[in-house]
């Protein structure tokens, strides 16, 4: 069995600019709420998805040799990341955004909100350990200047989406093969 692959959040900026979040552990669980199709035209169209998770960080990771920065800042550039990027998202010019989930979802969603935990502090009351309720929304259609790297995401997603459902058993228990005559 390969590495564990981690999660992570890829900001697509105005004038090029990247940021990426990678996960320091992965969720537990993903929550996804999936509700019928809108006939809303909108700009970058309507959330065909909504998924939510709780993100952990901890500056005191035991398997980490703890840095310099990290025993004076903690999870604080984390969480300032994860902040900046949802200011980011209410602006004129939102930013698109990856979220990875391993090979076959690398979505482009929208941050929709965060609510963060900060649970331990060091010394300078910087946060060492925190969650952060993570809720985004996927987005269904892309805008005109989306970056070739999220335009690439969005089909590669449709193409793995097409691959999973041809996936489905095509043979039925008989009761089920009684109906569909």
């Amino acid at each position: 069995m390969g590495a564990v692959m981690k999660g992570a959040l890829i900001s697509f900026g105005a004038g090029g600019n990247r940021s990426v979040i990678v996960f320091q552990y992965n969720p537990e669980a993903l929550t996804r709420s999936v509700p019928p199709a809108s006939s809303d035209p909108a700009a970058d169209g309507p959330a065909r998805e909504t998924i939510s998770f709780t993100l952990s960080l901890d500056a005191i990771d035991l398997e980490a040799p703890i840095d310099p920065a990290t025993q004076i800042f903690g999870v604080l550039p984390t969480l300032t990341a994860l902040e900046e990027l949802t200011e980011q998202s209410r602006g004129q010019s939102p930013p698109y955004v990856l979220f990875v989930w391993g090979p076959h979802r690398i979505l482009v969603v929208r941050l929709v909100s965060l609510l963060i935990r900060e649970t331990q502090f060091n010394t300078q009351l910087a946060p060492i350990r925190a969650d952060v309720d993570v809720v985004l929304n996927v987005l269904e259609s892309l805008g005109q200047g989306a970056p070739a790297a999220v335009r690439q995401a969005h089909q590669d997603n449709q193409a793995a989406r097409e691959r999973l459902l041809a996936k489905l058993p095509r043979q039925f228990p008989d009761y089920i093969n009684r109906i569909l005559k």
